[in-house]
């Protein structure tokens, strides 16, 4: 199968996947809308925009263009979802525009599919980290617990861990396997979970192969800087350079699995062409877990420059207090490993950010709007 429609194709893993793709040999189709938030008011001049342009067979357009829609999935063999809006604490205000982007455009492409003669073989889905919610925990006896969203009082007092109920002790975090159980506290990690399933019992109705990748966090050159909401390493980064200080939620000790983009792109194109992947779910991260503090850190150290870190105590609805996956099966079915360590990887894309005309950052911004829709809560207020 050597055509490929990537619908989101423009977007960060998009863009990269289409390069490697390219480089294979693939014939790339691209489906995008070049949303503003991600490419800019002229998406001519995004990085993103700019990797892609003239490599692809590129249509700007959004999902609920059908007839363009249908005309791509009768040209190609395989389809890779990834047009679905993303961040965390945005979802939580913008619950119909969440719901209608990211349901809405596996609906449309579901619908589209079972109801006309099509070329496509098999259908791939970027999900996320977030369908796990807190994720797997692991009490004083050893048992598997899976809490549901952390106490808003002990938020307020600044207990950021998680607790058992019974005696109040805390909870040791686990990685997530693919069978552990769903429990999204997000409206964006429900999104992607109703993506999932979606997917799945459609495609089990009508014999369509597909698979689902769960994408730990994210990195990289190539990842927006004008968008505040993709990560926080673009955040700290940005404001790093701009010698502004960085604004470290809860006490810094929250736990992320940050994925290079060569490392996620590969486990991608791993999927893709092997047929082992058909009717899967996998977690794609690397096991590896780095605290938000030594991030920052680890980002000063990159730009050989002191950085201020500032542990403020604030906290956001929404956000989970670890994330780490176990990526077992797709090292055993799919022969993945990571190649990039998290400080290999930040080397790289702190270079690449620095080759970037940035002269300000939207963090400020969306922290005041965050404030403002009583999602960000202030430490003590």
């Amino acid at each position: 199968m050597k055509k490929v429609l990537i619908l989101g194709g423009a977007g960060f893993i998009g863009s990269h996947l289409c390069l490697k793709l390219v480089e294979k040999g693939y014939n790339v189709s691209v489906l995008d809308s070049l949303n503003k938030q991600v490419h800019g008011e002229e998406y001519t001049n995004s990085f993103l925009y700019q990797m892609i342009q003239g490599k692809v067979d590129l249509h700007i357009a959004k999902m609920q263009d059908e007839k363009l829609l249908l005309a791509l999935l009768r040209e190609n063999d395989i389809v890779v979802h990834l047009a679905s809006e993303t961040g965390t604490a945005q979802s939580m205000y913008r619950v119909k525009q969440y719901t209608e982007v990211n349901i809405g455009s596996i609906s449309t492409l579901l619908d589209t599919l079972i109801n006309n003669q099509t070329g496509i073989k098999k259908v791939f889905l970027a999900s996320s980290r977030a369908v796990y919610g807190e994720g797997r925990y692991q009490n004083e006896h050893g048992q598997a617990i899976f809490p549901n969203i952390r106490n808003k009082g002990d938020l307020e007092n600044g207990q950021f861990d998680l607790l058992s109920k019974e005696n109040r002790k805390r909870l040791t975090m686990r990685p997530n396997t693919e069978n552990c159980q769903i429990n999204p506290i997000s409206v964006y990690g429900f999104s992607k979970y109703a993506q999932e399933q979606l997917l799945k019992i459609t495609a089990q109705t009508y014999g369509i192969d597909f698979c689902v990748l769960r994408f730990q966090n994210v990195f990289g050159p190539g990842q927006s800087l004008l968008n505040s909401y993709t990560g926080v390493l673009n955040v700290f980064a940005s404001r790093a350079i701009l010698n502004k200080p960085l604004d470290i939620f809860e006490d810094g000790k929250g736990i992320r699995d940050f994925i290079y983009i060569d490392d996620a792109v590969d486990a991608t194109v791993l999927a893709i062409e092997n047929e082992q992947s058909s009717n899967e779910t996998f977690n794609v991260g690397t096991g590896v877990g780095t605290t938000i503090l030594d991030a920052a850190l680890s980002i000063s150290k990159c730009l050989d420059k002191e950085v201020i870190c500032n542990i403020s105590g604030h906290y956001r609805y929404g956000d989970i207090r670890h994330s780490l996956a176990d990526i077992g099966a797709i090292s055993d079915v799919l022969g993945f490993m990571p190649k990039y360590s998290f400080e290999k990887g930040l080397q790289l894309f702190i270079k690449w950010v620095q080759s970037q005309d940035v002269r300000d950052e939207s963090s400020d911004l969306i922290f005041n709007e965050n404030l403002k829709k009583g999602v960000l809560r202030i430490k003590n207020k």
